[in-house]
């Protein structure tokens, strides 16, 4: 099963949808936007880089089932400076929705902050793996710059 999530860019009267049908997690799609976010300080720069990236597409609101919603600020203060912010919901119960009303409880993040918040996820998610790793019937894996990746060198188990 697919870990689908929403990204809502807001800049001025301007609002995107944009929706990932997998990999969606912190330590995933966060990773990515964080990489984005970096690279293209402008709004539109930001928003030529989504749509380039295949993983991402435009649709009209929220799935109803997705797992994580993110939203990114843009906020112009004066030229040239934008204040840039993010949050963003993680669904723990599956009986509800994912809604505007869910996400607005959560607190903005400066872009230091979420990515912080990717880095932690990203070191809770290599913790997992070197468990798994402990298995002696398991292939050794870790979690890469291209998602989880099997160690090179190690032979894959059979």
């Amino acid at each position: 099963m697919a870990t689908r999530s929403n990204i809502i860019f807001n800049y001025g009267y301007t609002k995107i949808f944009f929706y990932r049908h997998y990999d969606g997690y912190l330590a995933e799609t966060g990773k990515n936007l964080i990489e984005m976010l970096v690279d293209c300080k402008k709004p539109d720069k930001f928003i030529e880089s989504v749509l380039e990236d295949k993983k991402y597409e435009i649709t009209n609101g929220i799935h109803s089932d997705i797992e994580y919603l993110y939203e990114i600020n843009f906020r112009f203060i004066y030229e040239p400076k934008i204040e840039l912010s993010i949050r963003f919901v993680k669904r723990d119960n599956f009986n509800e929705e994912i809604t505007n009303e869910v996400l607005e409880k959560q607190d903005f993040l400066t872009i230091s902050q979420f990515k912080a918040a990717v880095n932690k996820e990203i070191k809770k998610t290599n913790l997992r793996i070197q468990d798994l790793n402990k298995h002696p019937k398991i292939e050794f894996l870790y979690f890469g710059p291209n998602g989880v990746q099997r160690m090179k060198g190690e032979k894959k188990c059979h």
